[in-house]
């Protein structure tokens, strides 16, 4: 298989499994996590994943498919909301064990919060 048959196979396998992680997740779930980045990238200029779950758990949203919220910052992303940097910090989630998450900069933030 060549380079960019490799490249091309694992970007389709990475859609698939955001799609199956996104029909996976707890409807109420997605449509909180939608807003609440919406909300962030009005609010904020840069921002990570975490403090997307962080609000989700101060407002009682669950779900038991974590890896839907890669599909929520993509969906976002999509949407012309958010764009990903060349930036990383590690997790402050301890279930993700301090692993590197995207620094995400808004492109809806007013001037002034950027």
């Amino acid at each position: 298989m060549t380079q960019l048959a490799l490249v091309l196979q694992g970007e389709a396998n990475k859609a698939d499994g955001m799609e199956r992680a996104w029909n996976h997740a707890n409807t109420n779930w997605k449509a909180a996590a939608i807003a609440v980045v919406r909300h962030l990238a009005t609010t904020k200029s840069e921002f990570t994943a975490d403090e997307v779950w962080a609000e989700l758990d101060s407002l009682g949203f669950t779900t038991g498919e974590h890896r839907a919220m890669g599909a929520v910052m993509r969906q976002a992303a999509v949407d012309e909301l958010i764009t990903k940097t060349d930036r990383v910090v590690p997790t402050t989630r301890p279930s993700a064990n301090r692993r590197p998450v995207a620094i995400w900069r808004s492109l809806r933030a007013s001037a002034s919060q950027r």
